[in-house]
């Protein structure tokens, strides 16, 4: 996915990163008790909803082919949004990659040892 330079500097890299991210998982909100559906718990967020009344979804909840217009939408249609909870996706997510996260610690942390035990070689030598 492309974004302009203009788009980056007015929206931020940790906006990008989120919305890449969610756009990746193909969900939409999160599921809580008292909802029906996950992508309802944006009606609670006053920054997307101002208003009591409205019921729209941010764009990164739209699905690619009715990606942006569907945010616009009042209320938001349930075929035009993805219905699964980020929650439940984040959660698969991190569990289908824990074995890429553990290895590239314990590749940093082996890194950072042999770093320390040359500073020591190197302070040894200089003495």
């Amino acid at each position: 996915m492309f974004f302009p330079s203009w788009f980056v500097k007015k929206k931020g890299v940790n906006f990008i990163s989120t919305f890449v991210f969610v756009f990746q998982l193909k969900c939409c909100g999160m599921n809580t008790t008292g909802l029906p559906q996950p992508w309802m718990a944006w009606k609670f967020n006053h920054r997307v909803n101002p208003d009591p009344s409205d019921e729209t979804v941010p764009a990164s909840c739209c699905r690619p082919e009715f990606y942006p217009d569907c945010s616009l939408e009042n209320p938001a249609k349930e075929d035009q949004i993805w219905a699964k909870d980020c929650f439940a996706e984040g959660l698969e997510f991190v569990r289908g990659h824990a074995v890429y996260l553990f290895v590239a610690a314990l590749v940093i942390a082996l890194l950072m040892t042999l770093g320390i035990v040359f500073a020591f070689l190197l302070f040894i030598l200089i003495e």
